[in-house]
């Protein structure tokens, strides 16, 4: 096992309706629950936290047209936004 979970959403709804043992539970596990983690600093939604924690953990380019995402702050994560890349050559 390398330390990482991957929530159940019966886990994440847990988490989100404060379900004291579900907190609890990963309230120890902050440091290795990388959705939990982003969620507290960034104030995202857990879907789109989710997806980012997702790419980090994994070390993927998110690939998204959310200029939410490009714009966050977060160590390690990498975005592109095919909706700002033209095949066109220059004018």
């Amino acid at each position: 096992m390398n330390g990482s979970l991957l929530l159940d959403t019966n886990i994440i709804l847990g988490f989100l309706k404060g379900e004291k043992p579900v907190v609890e539970y990963l309230k120890v596990q902050e440091d290795e629950d990388m959705t939990v983690r982003l969620r507290r600093e960034t104030r995202r939604k857990m879907p789109d936290a989710i997806v980012v924690a997702s790419a980090v953990v994994s070390g993927a380019v998110l690939v998204t047209s959310d200029r939410e995402f490009s714009a966050m702050d977060f160590p390690d994560l990498m975005t592109f936004d095919p909706r700002s890349y033209s095949l066109e050559p220059p004018a």
